[in-house]
């Protein structure tokens, strides 16, 4: 459509071919040749299938369900969700939106009980606290069964590059 009516050669339309997302072809190709001349037509299908409007609910489901990852990604996720879950609240509902979210999806409940207890006003605040709570679970575990958190440690150290490796060792 596009290349029609801008006479490309076939060597034009290659190149745009090339660099167009096949979803969006897709949904051109489903819409009434007429229409397809009508930018306000393509518009309304393109944001239709790839608009977040129509989509809200299930952000919502998504952001109910998600579970843990670690913390900053995590929270980057929900943040992301939240925006396209609830796209006409105030930043102030979506970042305590966000925050909840977050505590809940955290799999520890003594995690989620303390970071609830501390009352974070922000998600932000709440990735801290979980954070600080994990590097003490882990400090406490290493103090109590140091041979535990050793095996843990080299683990994890195998799995790094030699380059890795090196520098963990200093």
């Amino acid at each position: 459509m596009i290349s029609e009516l801008n006479c490309w050669t076939d060597t034009r339309k290659q190149c745009f071919c090339d660099k167009s997302k096949w979803n969006a072809q897709s949904v051109l190709a489903d819409i009434d040749p007429i229409k397809r001349k009508d930018y306000q037509s393509i518009c309304a299908a393109l944001t239709s299938r790839f608009g977040t409007e129509n989509r809200t609910e299930l952000f919502r489901v998504q952001l109910k369900n998600i579970r843990k990852r670690r913390e900053q990604e995590l929270a980057q996720h929900i943040k992301r969700l939240s925006r396209k879950a609830y796209p006409k609240a105030q930043l102030e509902l979506q970042e305590m939106l966000s925050r909840d979210h977050f505590i809940d999806a955290l799999d520890d409940a003594v995690t989620r009980l303390r970071i609830h207890q501390a009352h974070p006003t922000t998600l932000d605040d709440a990735v801290k606290l979980a954070v600080d709570l994990e590097a003490f679970y882990i400090a406490d575990k290493q103090r109590t069964n140091p041979q535990v958190f050793e095996i843990l440690l080299y683990r994890k150290v195998q799995k790094c590059s030699v380059k890795s490796k090196h520098y963990l060792m200093w």
